[in-house]
């Protein structure tokens, strides 16, 4: 089973990874390629991701962290659009997708929080980056979601909601 996880920057993908990583899934990171791509390219993280999707195309991305999958139960964190959840479902057999969604304030919060250099600094950097996330597609990807989880109650919450879907799909 392989289960996708996408969403907004600061929305929880990375947490709801992390939880199912603790249940026994393999964790591979979308934005681990995008970053280890933009310092091969001397780019920032969003200069290589749009780089990357314009000069190989809408899957570039998954198709390097597909190559480095193991077989098994593996989660995929970042999806950014319906090219690369197809290409995760014509390569293995069964996917299911999550969409964690949170609101524009707590993600920017998180995002503050969180510290890495191509975060957004003010709630307009944060608006512009999610124009391109929708852009590459992440829009039409909600509505392929096999589940959508509200990221905005906390820990526990976001605990709860993980732990009944891996119930209902294990």
């Amino acid at each position: 089973m392989i289960i996708g996880v996408a969403g907004l920057p600061g929305a929880g993908k990375t947490t709801v990874s992390r939880l199912l990583g603790e249940a026994g899934f393999r964790v591979y990171s979308m934005g681990d390629i995008v970053r280890r791509r933009a310092a091969e390219l001397g780019m920032s993280t969003d200069e290589a991701s749009v780089y990357l999707r314009i000069t190989r195309g809408a899957r570039a991305v998954v198709v390097d962290l597909i190559n480095e999958m193991e077989e098994g139960n593996a989660v995929v964190e970042g999806l950014r659009s319906v090219d690369e959840l197809d290409a995760l479902r014509e390569r293995f057999n069964s996917v299911f997708l999550i969409y964690v969604a949170s609101s524009m304030g707590v993600r920017f919060s998180r995002l503050k929080n969180r510290g890495r250099p191509d975060d957004p600094r003010s709630p307009s950097d944060l608006i512009a980056r999610d124009y391109r996330e929708l852009k590459f597609g992440l829009a039409e990807l909600i509505s392929r979601a096999d589940r959508i989880i509200l990221n905005d109650d906390g820990l526990e919450s976001l605990r709860e909601s993980v732990r009944n879907i891996i119930q209902a799909i294990v």
